[in-house]
């Protein structure tokens, strides 16, 4: 099977993400993120500047940042009190090419 690019990846994980609960905020935070992994950077950001980033409060974000967790969108771990976000879009879905 042939690797499809980031892009369309990106298109195709945004709307499955857009079918389930989240909400338009949780769909920003997702787009930041995969910003993030698509330039091959950790996504390691503040609550203060991924609340600054999509005009919302520190503690909506990370309402919105649990929501994503929780139903499976993104994975969270810690280096010290550094926390790093990363989408977890199933990875045999990489691999699919619509066309």
């Amino acid at each position: 099977k042939n690797k499809i690019p980031s892009q369309r990846y990106f298109i195709k994980s945004f709307t499955d993400l857009l079918k389930g609960s989240i909400t338009a905020r949780g769909a920003l935070i997702y787009g930041i993120v995969a910003e993030f992994e698509a330039s091959n950077s950790p996504c390691f950001i503040s609550r203060q500047e991924l609340a600054k980033r999509i005009n919302e409060s520190e503690a909506t974000a990370e309402r919105a940042v649990q929501l994503l967790i929780k139903e499976g969108w993104l994975k969270s771990y810690r280096d010290g009190r550094k926390r790093y976000l990363s989408t977890s879009y199933p990875q045999a879905d990489l691999y699919q090419d619509d066309t």
